[in-house]
């Protein structure tokens, strides 16, 4: 019996390919559920407009309970994201280190 992060989010990208959203696309790596691409273009009117920029995205097991591990492999330049492409928010971040809250996730 696959882990209840499994079934979710397998329940969730089925949904997303039903209903895309625009400008988001988000697909497996090497056909495993837990390690994801995403691409997102730059919204109009910002900074990052006509830009294309890849996410790598690893769900643990423990998924909705922690947090994915996501990081840019597109280089860009935000104070929220590192050299190394990762997002540094204590927002995703599981206390005692962050303030990750369920509620927002869902």
């Amino acid at each position: 019996m696959p882990p209840p992060g499994n079934k979710r989010l397998t329940r969730e990208l089925e949904k997303l390919m039903k209903n895309p959203t625009e400008g988001i696309a988000c697909y497996q790596k090497d056909d495993k559920i837990n390690h994801l691409i995403v691409t997102i273009l730059g919204p109009n009117g910002s900074p990052y407009e006509n830009g294309v920029f890849k996410l790598e995205v690893e769900v643990d097991d423990t998924y909705p309970y922690e947090p994915p591990r996501m990081k840019f492999v597109t280089p860009v330049y935000h104070p929220n994201v590192d050299t190394g492409g990762r997002i540094c928010m204590d927002l995703l971040k599981m206390p005692p280190n962050g303030t990750e809250r369920k509620a927002l996730a869902l």
